[in-house]
């Protein structure tokens, strides 16, 4: 779902909750749902952000040397400021009952 704080208009998200409460509407079965968002902020230290680069499927398409060098660079990088990468996570909920 489009975040405002990743630079999203809140017109634009709001578009799209409703668009999305019409269809779930669209057919006549369904009352009007309750929706609920849930945000978190995952924060991965270089070896479990590589684990999970490593689990792509372009990662996974690589030679392995050259996916060993790559997520080695990756790993390098991440040490080399933070040593944290936060990733923003939001789970939508629609609730519905006839």
């Amino acid at each position: 779902m489009p975040d405002a704080s990743l630079g999203f208009d809140e017109e634009g998200i709001e578009k799209v909750k409703q668009r999305r409460i019409e269809q779930i509407q669209s057919g006549g079965f369904f009352k009007i749902p309750y929706y609920c968002d849930y945000k978190w902020i995952d924060s991965y230290n270089a070896e479990r952000y590589v684990k999970l680069i490593n689990t792509y499927s372009s990662t996974q398409l690589l030679e392995k040397f050259k996916r060993e060098n790559y997520l080695n660079e990756i790993r390098e990088a991440i040490l080399e400021y933070s040593g944290i990468v936060e990733m923003p996570q939001q789970v939508c909920l629609y609730m519905v009952h006839k």
